[in-house]
C-alpha cells in the first residue's frame, strides 16, 4: 500500500467517510501530494539536495498514480523546489486525494457513496470497508515511533500525519512525545544525515508552509 493511501486511511473518519484533519485549513490534495513524493522517494525515484528534488532516470514505474506523478514532475534532469513539486502534483493531478481514495475503493478497502444519494452533486463519502487496512495503517504509524531506526516510510507517515494534525489521535502518552522528538530531530542539511532522512525532512519543511 502506498504511503499516500495509508495517510488517507489515518485522516479519514471511518464511519462518515469524510477526510477529517484536525487542522481545518489542510488541503487534502496537498496532503496527498506530499505523501506521493514520499512514495517516490521510498522507491528511490527522487534525488534531494538543498530543498530541491530531481527525478532519477530509472525503469518505468508500475503503479499508475506514481507513474502519473513522475510525468507531472518532468524529466529526470529537471530539478524543482520541494514546495513547487507539491504544488504541481496537487494542481495537475487534482482531485488528487479523491484519486487516492478511489484507488482504495477499487481494492475494496473503502465504500464510495453520495449523501444524499439522489442528488448528483452531493459530496462523495468514503466510509471504511476494510478495518484491517485502517488498523494496519495505525499499526504502521505506531511502529514508526517504536522503531530503533525508523525507515523512510515510517518517518513519512509521521510527517504527513503531523501535517494533518492527526498524530495524537493514534499515538498517545510517552509515544506521542517521542514521535514529536523524532520529527524535530529531522535535519535539513544532507551532510548531517542519511539521504532518506534528508528528503523526509525537506518534505516536512515544505508542508509546514501550507
Amino acid at each position: 500500500m502506498l504511503i499516500a493511501e495509508q495517510s488517507m486511511l489515518l485522516v479519514l473518519d471511518p464511519a462518515s467517510g469524510v477526510l477529517a484533519p484536525v487542522r481545518s485549513h489542510i488541503d487534502p490534495d496537498v496532503l496527498a501530494a506530499g505523501a506521493l513524493l514520499l512514495d517516490l522517494a521510498e522507491q528511490q525515484r527522487l534525488r534531494y539536495d538543498a530543498d530541491h528534488i530531481a527525478l532519477r532516470a530509472t525503469l518505468p514505474i508500475s503503479h499508475p498514480l506514481l507513474a502519473q506523478a513522475l510525468r507531472v514532475l518532468g524529466t529526470p534532469s529537471h530539478g524543482l523546489r520541494v514546495s513547487a513539486a507539491i504544488d504541481l502534483l496537487a494542481t495537475r493531478m487534482a482531485p488528487l486525494a479523491r484519486e487516492v481514495l478511489d484507488g482504495m475503493v477499487r481494492r475494496d478497502h473503502l465504500h464510495r457513496t453520495r449523501r444524499p444519494a439522489w442528488w448528483p452533486w452531493a459530496p462523495i463519502h468514503y466510509p471504511i470497508r476494510s478495518l484491517q487496512a485502517r488498523n494496519e495503517a495505525i499499526t504502521a504509524l505506531q511502529a514508526a515511533v517504536a522503531a530503533p531506526t525508523p525507515t523512510l516510510r515510517q518517518l513519512g507517515l509521521l510527517v504527513v500525519t503531523e501535517y494533518a494534525g492527526q498524530i495524537e489521535q493514534h499515538v498517545h502518552g510517552d509515544a506521542y512525545d517521542h514521535a514529536i522528538r523524532l520529527l524535530l530531530g529531522l535535519p535539513l542539511n544532507r551532510h548531517e544525515t542519511t539521504p532518506e532522512r534528508a528528503v523526509v525532512a525537506g518534505i516536512r519543511h515544505a508542508l509546514a508552509d501550507y
